[in-house]
């Protein structure tokens, strides 16, 4: 299921790059496809994607071949501050989808909706932030378990290469 949706997702932003108007489904396989690959690569917790505003991915960094995006609204923003990092594909797809996404809420919900840079860069057909538990709905159907099980296999993963690669230098 997985790779399906991987596929369609990424076709859906092909499409898009084209400059082809998304329809609603070509909307959605794109968000989704992009909402779980920052979850993927950032371990982060679903808030720091969903309350991602366009603002915030406009005003990413550019730091040696990766893109830093700092998000404001958090769980924990009140101790600690969240950041994205994508690399250069993830970065490139971003793009696509901003693209997308205003010429899909243009045609939707109108030119205002579209541009309003403090609306979320991942939000539903209307424009709106996305329900808190929408995308761990996603990520249970799409890869099958929840976003903590995933934030603790990236811990475990790394925690893993780290502990063999130390055994090798200290062998």
């Amino acid at each position: 299921m997985l790779a399906t949706l991987h596929r369609a997702g990424m076709d859906a932003l092909r499409k898009i790059g084209s400059g082809v108007t998304p329809t609603e489904a070509m909307f959605m396989a794109g968000r989704n496809n992009l909402m779980i690959r920052f979850l993927l690569r950032n371990g982060q917790r679903t808030g720091a994607v969903r309350n991602l505003t366009c603002l915030e991915v406009e005003n990413r960094r550019n730091v040696k071949d990766v893109y830093i995006i700092q998000v404001n609204t958090h769980k924990t923003a009140s101790k600690f501050v969240c950041q994205l990092v994508l690399d250069e594909k993830l970065n490139h797809d971003v793009d696509t989808w901003a693209r997308g996404r205003k010429l899909f809420l243009r045609e939707k919900v109108g030119e205002a909706v579209s541009n309003d840079l403090h609306k979320a860069f991942f939000c539903d057909c209307k424009g709106d932030f996305l329900f808190s538990n929408e995308l761990s709905r996603i990520t249970r159907s799409v890869i099958g378990g929840s976003v903590t099980q995933m934030r603790k296999a990236q811990y475990y993963l790394v925690n893993f290469h780290f502990c063999a690669l130390l055994s090798k230098v200290i062998l």
